[in-house]
């Protein structure tokens, strides 16, 4: 499907309405002439007012006359799509009264009058549309910049970034600054501009709003620089050049229709670069969104050797990539850190207070007060804002003009994320900041975006799930394509990844559902709406969006349920549904799938976590249009055999079920993923070769001990999981998988890895972690494409050679293996990261060199090879986590006095030092914080308790951001104010320690700190009576942080309560308790039921034993007397003839 005729947020369903009204005139449907003439006629109608909804949406100054046409448009094409599609299928099934409907006049009849209508009003909007494309082709300035500029005093520490930037400039041609939006990157290069501008002959600062004219851009460029020159007395160009410039000038005036867009585009490159072809310059281009609108201006600055310097702003951190690789540039990544928020929140708060003089004291005092938790900053964490300038002046501004409404923070700020986000005027900057960064996106980017606020906030979803999603609800068509735009819109930072899942951040969540609400895209619970309810997110009982009425004509249904609510969905009235997904909510039951299984148009059907449904009905078999079929979580324990008639099943998952075959698989012949896994499924049937199109195959913790060798069919298939299965051998058949990419067989049976595994030529992820594992076949080198290799935990104790010969091999993970050396040589490579324990490897010392590379040197004398080394060593910090060490690491064996001497002259420019000293004597100390500017990991294990604390105050550790010390006794580090400014992470292991009465650390001088780690020696309990003093100090020192500090003590998290923090986690223990609790009872009232079924089936088997046996001894009882009578009878007989023949008397 063509991008344009998709379903979006700007045009509705009108574009796979024209799709669908074209095809009714196609030869595939013999339709009579007069119902031609009347498609003809409605296409015809409807195709000015698509192309004109397209141009228009975005708008933000459109009247109300103009949003309510569009609107109206909008439920015309989604009223006709539905109708279209019934009629449509009604000529498929040769139905008689769509046959006799299509022999009216127009089968549509009923929308002719909207349709004429929408179409009348069109021509009007048309009028303001142009006026509006005008209008907003003259914007040059960026909305954002005049309140950033405005404010510029407030901004924290923008005279060292200033110098800094200025520095790089002297070094580099160009540099680029690259930051999210409101990070105050225009800031930055307007007082870089200012500071240095009067150097240049030539210089120009030039704004490039989203989708800008390049032909203006150039000529805005063009005047500045000549403006420049002129005004600074140059007055000796040649004449010819300032003709040349003259016309250019005129060129631009007069935008001459006869020229074409590239001719004139050349015109204006051709003169600039002419005219700057001998002249030192000085260009800025703030906010560059597209990497081809970048190579147009530079194409036009020459490089003349005078020193010119250029200076781009971007948020787009591909561009900044390609700059630094395609161009030389020097990438400034503007950050700001939750410190420098929050000082810059305080700031804000008391410039408002002063300039408010009416508030007492008090009141002062209570709005300062608030700000000291860091709450504001909080908000402002995580992408897309990290921490941004922009956003922390407005919420904070926000917060204390609404101070005196709303009592407690959280009460304001939940107001602010629900419906207060844009009655607020503070924020308006904020808004206006989002409203360029939104509108930026391409259309679909932007519908597919709003689509994500679907869900409740802070709500997680996962990636293929979205994904299935918009192409049900027609935003895609195709999933490559899907995906892509999830990858943009991720790459963007618009949205948050959180373990693998995705989410939107609060704050720009609230704008992207006051969007959705306006276009009347998306309705939330109760809140008001206009118009029909299209999409509708659900998590509370509300009896208004309850009405049938109400949602008859809604295409997307999401229910997340809440603890307190239980909802009644009319399932059977949303016969128009085409998604739904109901998740850890009781609004469906046994009862209502036969009713959601009446909605023939659903094509994604998701039933998560939902404990109390145990069946799918044999109505399922009506789905005929259903693409993704999820009821992982549920307690289904069999699924029926019409599941088979799902012609269109694309993807089913079953996971943690209770499902125990799959009899029925053969017959789902375009499916493309199956989810077994957490089920109680022991093998897999051999009909599973029919399944061809199968690109995902996931049979993980089950019981399946052996997969088919038919599984050679399975041509397509990309992913197969067995990982936690009784698998012990991999079949010889898996070697016809070419499509392969990934393989994981960890925590299974498996003790080899065969040599056939080179046939794999497309896989990318192998991992056999957790396996019996002993060795890794040479033939591994022909995995051309392999990127990540996990053998964790294996018995391999040496790695072949050949695996520095796999050029895109990017991770190798050998975590708890007896691998002890890493052999390596030039043609290794260079990109290769081996995940690795320290402490397994033999050799003493171990270097990364700064192109990314390590090799384990023998001896220290050996360290000036380290510039030809070829593996870089991602390993575990202090046994806690990965962490990518991006240059040097270096582990310094053995016992020191003091530091090396060889460390300070040859290895001062490493990231990670790890050494054991006697004593850090103070130049020792004045080293490691100034002499070692690339530190950003600090390791110090005291073999002497120091007579003092050392001291660690202001200055130096620029970059540090992990410290960890060892030491016998506790307090043995002290910190002063300014101290280590970045460091994040800080971690003490002690041994024992003495109870002190007096001992102050000083950690909330550390601006950066987000955790504390203590540990102390497995001989010595954490609660002996100094280290529990010393834990004590750390708790109230990391309660009185601003940050909000993690704790852990021994490897067990320690909750650190500030000031009102008690209270919220204690209501949000009860909550989550509440949870536990229901689901409890739900689990023991089918345990119970469950209990009470099969002792009815023990008494009605015993009572039915019981009867038999008392019919078996009847029957017993009435044979046997028969016999005895029989017998009794026999008797007398013989006793007759015996007495006949006595007397001879004649038997009768």
């Amino acid at each position: 499907m063509e991008k344009r005729f998709a379903v979006t947020a700007a045009t509705g369903a009108l574009g796979p309405v024209l799709v669908k009204l074209a095809a009714l005139l196609g030869d595939e449907y013999k339709l009579q002439e007069g119902t031609r003439r009347g498609i003809e006629s409605i296409k015809s109608e409807l195709e000015p007012v698509h192309h004109l909804l397209w141009k228009l949406w975005g708008s933000l100054d459109l009247d109300v006359a103009c949003k309510n046409w569009m609107t109206e448009a909008r439920e015309l094409s989604y009223d006709m799509e539905d109708d279209i599609d019934g009629f449509t299928l009604g000529l498929e099934r040769g139905d008689c009264s769509f046959i006799q409907r299509e022999a009216t006049d127009s089968p549509f009849k009923e929308f002719m009058e909207r349709v004429k209508d929408v179409s009348k009003r069109c021509g009007e909007m048309q009028k303001i549309g142009d006026g509006i494309i005008c209008n907003r082709s003259k914007l040059t300035t960026d909305p954002r910049a005049l309140f950033l500029h405005k404010d510029a005093s407030e901004l924290v520490g923008m005279e060292p970034k200033k110098k800094e930037i200025i520095q790089l400039l002297q070094k580099n041609e160009m540099v680029c600054i690259l930051g999210a939006g409101g990070m105050g990157k225009t800031t930055l290069a307007d007082l870089v501009y200012h500071a240095v501008g009067d150097e240049f002959q030539c210089r120009a600062f030039v704004s490039v709003h989203p989708s800008p004219n390049m032909t203006e851009i150039l000529g805005i460029i063009l005047s500045q620089v000549t403006d420049c020159a002129m005004f600074a007395g140059s007055g000796t160009e040649p004449a010819a050049e300032q003709n040349m410039v003259t016309d250019i000038s005129i060129s631009l005036s007069e935008k001459s229709s006869g020229t074409e867009p590239a001719a004139e585009q050349n015109d204006f490159i051709k003169g600039i670069s002419n005219f700057l072809s001998d002249k030192r310059y000085l260009v800025i281009l703030d906010d560059i969104w597209d990497w081809e609108e970048w190579k147009v201006i530079r194409k036009a600055l020459p490089k003349n050797n005078l020193g010119c310097k250029l200076i781009m702003t971007t948020r787009v951190r591909s561009i900044a990539e390609k700059c630094e690789t395609e161009q030389g540039a020097r990438v400034y990544e503007q950050e700001f850190g939750i410190a420098e928020a929050g000082r810059l929140s305080a700031m804000r708060l008391r410039k408002y207070v002063v300039r408010r003089r009416k508030f007492g004291r008090a009141k002062a005092l209570s709005i300062m007060r608030d700000n000291i938790n860091y709450e504001i900053p909080g908000m402002c964490g995580g992408a897309p804002f990290d921490y941004c300038p922009l956003a922390v002046i407005c919420l904070s501004s926000a917060w204390a003009a609404e101070r005196q409404h709303h009592r407690e923070f959280n009460t304001w700020a939940r107001h602010i994320l629900d419906d207060g986000f844009l009655s607020t005027p503070s924020l308006k900057p904020l808004v206006q900041s989002l409203c360029l960064g939104f509108d930026d996106l391409p259309v679909q980017l932007r519908t597919c975006l709003l689509y994500c606020t679907i869900y409740p906030r802070r709500y997680r979803f996962d990636k293929g799930c979205m994904v299935r999603k918009w192409i049900a609800e027609g935003f895609v068509s195709q999933v490559e394509v899907a995906e892509a735009y999830f990858d943009k819109l991720f790459s963007r930072n618009l949205l948050q990844r959180h373990e693998g899942e995705y989410a939107v951040h609060p704050i720009m969540r609230a704008f992207l559902v006051w969007k959705a609400k306006e276009d009347n895209f998306i309705a939330y619970d109760g809140n008001q709406r206009k118009g029909v309810i299209r999409r509708l997110s659900l998590s509370t009982d509300d009896e208004d969006v309850l009405d049938e009425d109400v949602l008859s004509h809604t295409r997307s249904l999401v229910v997340c349920g809440q603890d307190e609510d239980e909802l009644d969905v009319p399932f059977k009235a949303i016969k128009k549904l085409r998604v739904l997904e109901i998740y850890r909510s009781d609004c469906a039951q046994n009862g209502d799938m036969v009713d959601i299984c009446g909605l023939i148009w659903l094509k994604y059907l998701v039933i998560n976590s939902c404990y109390q449904i145990t069946e799918l009905p044999r109505e399922i078999g009506r789905l005929q249009n259903l693409e993704t079929l999820y009821v992982a979580g549920t307690g289904i324990s069999k699924l029926p055999t019409e599941i088979g008639k799902l012609q269109h099943l694309e993807t089913l998952d079953v996971s943690d079920t209770e499902v125990t075959e799959l009899t029925w698989i053969e017959k789902l012949q375009y499916l493309k993923t199956l989810d077994v896994s957490g089920t109680q499924v022991t093998e897999l049937p051999r009909e599973i070769k029919n399944l061809e199109r199968l690109e995902t195959l996931d049979v993980s913790c089950t019981e399946v001990a052996e997969l088919p060798r038919e599984i050679k069919n399975l041509e397509r298939l990309e992913t197969l999981d067995v990982h936690c299965t009784e698998v012990a051998e991999l079949p010889r058949e898996i070697k016809n998988l070419e499509r392969l990419e990934t393989l994981d067989v960890s925590h299974t049976k498996v003790t080899e890895l065969p040599r056939w595994i080179e046939k794999l030529q497309s896989l990318k992820t192998l991992d056999v972690s957790s396996t019996k594992v002993t060795e890794l076949p040479r033939e591994i080198k022909n995995l051309e494409r392999l990127e990540t290799l996990d053998i964790s935990e294996t018995l391999v104790r040496e790695l072949p050679k050949e695996i520095g010969q796999l050029q895109h091999l990017r991770t190798l993970d050998i975590r708890g293996t007896n691998v002890r050396e890493l052999s390596c040589s030039k043609d290794t490579n260079p990109l290769l990261r081996v995940v690795v324990n320290m402490d397994k490897l033999m050799s003493p010392l171990g270097v990364i060199s700064s192109s990314g590379a390590e090799e384990v040197i023998s001896s220290s004398s050996e360290a000036n090879c380290r510039d030809d080394l070829s593996i870089l060593i991602l390993f575990n910090h202090f046994g806690l986590r990965c962490e990518v060490l991006p240059v040097r690491m270096l582990r310094v064996a053995g016992r020191h006095m003091k530091v090396p001497q060889w460390v300070k002259q040859d290895l001062c420019n490493v990231c990670s030092l790890d050494i054991r000293i006697y004593k850090l004597v103070h130049e020792d100390l004045e080293f490691l914080k100034m002499q070692m500017p690339n530190l950003q990991a600090l390791q110090l294990r005291f073999e002497v308790l120091p007579r003092e604390p050392v001291a660690i105050t202001d200055g130096g550790f620029s970059k540090l951001e992990t410290f960890y010390v060892d030491c016998r006794l506790p307090r043995v580090i002290t910190f002063g104010e300014g101290a280590m400014p970045k460091l994040k992470h800080l971690e003490f292991k002690f041994y024992t320690g003495t109870a002190s009465q007096d001992y102050y650390m000083g950690i909330k001088h550390l601006d950066s700190l987000e955790k504390v780690v203590f540990r102390c020696s497995e001989y010595n309990r954490s609660d002996s009576p100094g280290i529990r003093e010393t834990i004590d100090v750390l708790i109230n020192e990391a309660a009185e942080h601003p940050n909000k500090i993690t704790l852990w003590v021994n490897k067990m998290e320690r909750k650190v309560f500030r000031s009102g923090e008690f209270e919220e986690w204690e209501k949000e223990f009860e909550k989550k308790e509440k949870i536990i609790e229901k689901r409890e009872k739900v689990i023991e009232a089918k345990r119970k039921q469950k209990r009470i079924e099969e002792q009815r089936l023990r008494l009605s088997t015993a009572a039915e034993g019981r009867a038999q046996r008392d019919r078996n001894n009847a029957r017993a009882g009435i044979e046997k007397e028969i016999q005895e009578r029989i017998c009794n009878l026999e008797i007398r007989e013989r006793r007759l003839r015996e007495e006949e023949r006595y007397y001879n008397i004649q038997s009768v």
